[in-house]
């Protein structure tokens, strides 16, 4: 059966775009690098088709042309191991998530472009909280600006009419029964960028770490 290839032009393309970078956020792996040969190189990248490249394959979509099947916008890099994935378990990896990571990824490796290696680093150590804990993070950032160095314990209190005795070092958030924000707090704990102090639940009190206060102020 006619397959609807990528041309060598675009699987160039698609990986420089996300700087030889597999697009799964959840691995990331660098795809290129040197042979022991000089003059070649090592890939374990593939340019692979976000709806397949022929009837039958996963996600195929019957109303593209095969110009458009065959397009730059129907790629994404991946690594050998997640481009076997995709098309393993089509359901879990629907064309909507597989055109945010190709997203993403290019976002990122444009962000990223310039910067050292140890920058590259900590932004990667940081993307899984920023993208799954906007709102806390925000919080956060908040606080920070607004309070410097001074106060680093942070209370979460269910409502206003809760009383907490301040002393004078903590930030007390109000999160008034939104369990989304309470769930992201203890998501960034978890991860280990603040310190539980307390065992309640629904009062957490945490402790901005150092390198996690830094960062924030960045």
């Amino acid at each position: 059966m006619m397959r609807d290839e990528f041309s060598k032009k675009i699987k160039d393309t698609l990986a420089r775009r996300v700087a030889y970078l597999c697009s799964n956020p959840s691995c990331r792996k660098r795809t290129c690098g040197p042979a022991e040969d000089e003059n070649k190189f090592c890939s374990i990248g593939e340019a692979a088709h976000i709806t397949a490249a022929s009837k039958g394959g996963p996600r195929y979509d019957n109303s593209l042309t095969p110009e458009e099947r065959s397009s730059i916008n129907n790629g994404i890099w991946l690594c050998k191991n997640c481009a076997r994935l995709i098309d393993i378990d089509e359901e879990a990896y629907p064309v909507d998530l597989l055109r945010s990571w190709k997203d993403e990824a290019e976002r990122n490796a444009s962000e990223s472009l310039g910067q050292r290696q140890e920058d590259m680093i900590e932004n990667t150590k940081y993307q899984d909280i920023e993208m799954n804990c906007k709102n806390a993070i925000d919080c956060l950032r908040k606080e920070v600006i607004v309070n410097g160095p001074f106060k680093r314990k942070i209370v979460l209190i269910p409502s206003k009419y809760c009383s907490y005795i301040d002393d004078g070092q903590s930030v007390v958030i109000i999160y008034d029964g939104n369990q989304s924000l309470l769930n992201e707090f203890r998501y960034v704990s978890d991860k280990g960028f603040l310190k539980k102090l307390n065992n309640t639940s629904t009062a957490p009190i945490y402790f901005l770490e150092e390198e996690f206060y830094r960062y924030l102020l960045k």
